[in-house]
């Protein structure tokens, strides 16, 4: 468990979006940890020390910002 079937954007796809906002490197971190690793937002808070909610916070920011493919 914590890691999703599939991630949500390429690595290319992040860096475009993250360059359109202020995320600072830990935020930048998780936020690549969920959206391109597939890692749970409760996995990659655990890793910086932070809550749950900072780190889908993080993700949801480059998400609004970016290209995300839907599965299913």
């Amino acid at each position: 468990m914590g890691v999703a079937e599939r991630a949500l954007m390429t690595p290319d796809e992040f860096e475009r979006a993250v360059a359109r906002t202020q995320l600072r490197e830990r935020a930048r971190r998780m936020a690549y940890a969920i959206l391109v690793e597939g890692v749970s937002a409760g996995v990659a808070a655990e890793r910086e020390g932070v809550s749950r909610q900072a780190a889908h916070k993080a993700a949801q920011a480059v998400r609004r910002r970016g290209v995300v493919r839907r599965t299913g």
